[in-house]
């Protein structure tokens, strides 16, 4: 027999009822017998494995869906006076907005070790979507519309060689030429094809994106706090020598330019249920970039829960206790609703008659 169970034994019979009691909790709560007073939960660590439900904090991914059209291949007056040949297109955003998605940086376990023990049960309702929070019910006894818009970005796209000193017949001939070097024959029969309408069929280069408003979408150019996509890199794929006009596509360029409204965000020091309160972002989209020499084409802000700070709501249970505590999240993570309610035990006060 160990010295401390024998010392306990001995503090029984000196004691009497009361003393057993308080030296049943003592030696009850050194060997674990009556499990956590409070529901705990922990990061995910890929070196351990975790019993219990597990959850993601949300996070922000910004969706942009561009489209780049040419509808018109003409030609047109350049800056010499002579005649170049001219694209005249638009950029149509279909859709930009903000989706929710799991954190994956930021994943706890509720440990399920925690949530009973022997003087007091727990019931946990835990509602998850798409594995994030969407609300958590302890009883113990004992989420930008998308957008339709267009914008014309682009509305002389020139060759490089202009036409000068020539006959305007002569001039009409080599135009025609250099029409067709540059832009290809598919491209200049789709504008000159009409539908229903009357509108030019044209073509189109569309591209998608869904991005951390923290880092740049794939293709984009990151340099110091703004995003960049070469106009050349989009519209040489519609042009049958885009390097003949590189520079001039260049200025179909597009740039995104986040403004971030962050808070301090670190990880929950504490065990219990770990939420987050989100930041926001200001987001624009323009061309060719932010700034006088560009055009702003479309502008939101966001939600952004990563740019927020992260809270700890403890649940906690006691003895002779009933408690319950009732928790709603929002779409980003917010918590929306929480009620908390403590009223002494039925066992409590039938033990007390």
């Amino acid at each position: 027999m160990s010295e401390f169970l024998r010392s306990t034994l001995t503090g029984l019979k000196a004691a009497g009822i009361a003393g057993a009691i308080g030296a049943l909790f003592v030696l009850g709560g050194r060997a674990g017998w009556y499990g956590s007073s409070q529901i705990v939960a922990v990061p995910l660590s890929s070196s351990v494995t975790h019993a219990g439900a597990i959850y993601f904090l949300p996070k922000t991914s910004i969706v942009l869906d561009l489209t780049w059209r040419c509808d018109i291949v003409q030609r047109g007056p350049s800056a010499k006076g002579a005649y170049d040949v001219v694209i005249d297109g638009g950029i149509e955003i279909s859709e930009f907005s903000a989706k929710a998605e799991p954190d994956h940086a930021y994943g706890y376990a509720i440990k399920s070790d925690t949530i009973d023990g022997i003087f007091w049960r727990t019931d946990l309702d835990i509602t998850l979507s798409n594995g994030m929070l969407v609300s958590l019910n302890a009883t113990s006894s004992g989420q930008i519309p998308n957008q339709d818009r267009f914008e014309k970005i682009f509305t002389s796209i020139a060759s490089a060689a202009p036409l000068i000193n020539k006959t305007a017949a002569v001039q009409d001939a080599d135009a025609a030429a250099q029409r067709v070097a540059i832009c290809g024959t598919p491209l200049i029969q789709a504008t000159e094809t009409k539908d229903a309408n009357g509108k030019a069929v044209g073509l189109s280069v569309r591209k998608v994106v869904r991005f951390d408003p923290d880092d740049c979408p794939t293709d984009f150019q990151k340099l110091s706090d703004r995003c960049i996509l070469d106009g050349q890199l989009v519209l040489s794929s519609l042009l049958l020598d885009g390097e003949a006009a590189a520079e001039v596509l260049r200025r179909s360029s597009v740039e995104i330019q986040t403004v971030r409204f962050k808070a301090v965000a670190a990880k929950a020091s504490s065990s219990g249920i770990a939420y987050r309160t989100p930041g926001s972002a200001n987001v624009r989209v323009c061309s060719p970039q932010c700034d006088i020499a560009g055009r702003t084409i479309a502008a939101n802000n966001f939600v952004v829960p990563q740019f927020g700070t992260i809270g700890v709501v403890s649940i906690e249970r006691r003895m002779f206790s009933d408690r319950t505590t009732q928790l709603k999240f929002g779409a980003w993570g917010e918590l929306t609703e929480a009620k908390f309610t403590d009223a002494a035990s039925v066992a409590a006060d039938k033990g007390e008659k």
